[in-house]
C-alpha cells in the first residue's frame, strides 16, 4: 500500500514538485520552472502543475489501472492499490513530456508492502527514471533507468510504515539529485544516453498493497 501526493510542486528551468503513499500518494503537487542553483539552493518560477486534491478529482493525471487496481482522491489523498501477485502495476502519470529540468517534492509514505515508487522524466515505458523507497527488509533508495540492467545505485535509507518522508529529486541537464527528509542520498550524473525530458509518475507495483 503506498499513500500518495500531499504538497506537490513543480517548477520550469528548474521544477518542483510535492507527493505523499494503498499504495498512497497525498499531495499538493506543483511543478516549479528552474531558474538557477546557487549550492543547496534552487530558485524557481512559474507553475507548471498543482494539485492537491482537495477538490477531490485527480484531474490532470492519466492513470493506469493494474489487475483489481484503483486510484481514488479521498480527503485530500490519491491513493493508487493493486492485486498482490498481478502482472500489471497501477500508474498514473502527469505533466508535460517536453518538462526538461525540475525539482519534484513530494511526500511518500507507505501503510503496506515494500515498494513506493516515483517516476520522473517520463517519456514512454521504454525511457524514464524512476526511484522505488523501499521499507524492510531492504530499508533503501532503488534508483534506477528504463532499458537499464539493474538499478543505478543501493542507498541505504531507514523507513518505516505509517510515517511520512519528504523527497525532493532535482533533474537538471543529465544530474539527478534525491534528497529524503532533507539530506542528501543520491547524486549521480548519467553520461549513458541520458534522458532530458519527461512527465512525473506515481506506482503501486504488484505486492505493494493487500
Amino acid at each position: 500500500e503506498f499513500r500518495g501526493i500531499d504538497n506537490c510542486n513543480y517548477f520550469p528551468d528548474y521544477t518542483s514538485i510535492r507527493m505523499k503513499n494503498f499504495i498512497k500518494f497525498f499531495c499538493s503537487v506543483v511543478v516549479l520552472l528552474f531558474i538557477a542553483s546557487i549550492p543547496q539552493e534552487t530558485f524557481a518560477s512559474q507553475i507548471l502543475f498543482h494539485d492537491n486534491f482537495d477538490d477531490g478529482n485527480a484531474e490532470g493525471w492519466e492513470e493506469y489501472i493494474g489487475t483489481g487496481g484503483s486510484w481514488i482522491v479521498q480527503s485530500g489523498e490519491y491513493t493508487g492499490q493493486v492485486n498482490r501477485g498481478s502482472s500489471i502495476s497501477t500508474r498514473a502519470f502527469a505533466g508535460d513530456v517536453n518538462w526538461t529540468d525540475y525539482i519534484f517534492e513530494l511526500k511518500v509514505k507507505g501503510t503496506s508492502g515494500v515498494d513506493k515508487k516515483v517516476k520522473f522524466r517520463y517519456k514512454s515505458n521504454n525511457e524514464f527514471y524512476e526511484f522505488n523507497l523501499r521499507s524492510s527488509p531492504f530499508n533503501d533508495l532503488a534508483v534506477g533507468k528504463a532499458g537499464q540492467n539493474g538499478w543505478l545505485q543501493f542507498v541505504p535509507v531507514q523507513n518505516s510504515q505509517g510515517i511520512w518522508y519528504e523527497v525532493k529529486v532535482i533533474v537538471k541537464d543529465n544530474n539527478i539529485k534525491i534528497y529524503i527528509d532533507g539530506s542528501l542520498k543520491f547524486d549521480f550524473t548519467d553520461t549513458n544516453n541520458p534522458i532530458f525530458n519527461g512527465k512525473i509518475g506515481l506506482e503501486v507495483w504488484p505486492g505493494a498493497a493487500a
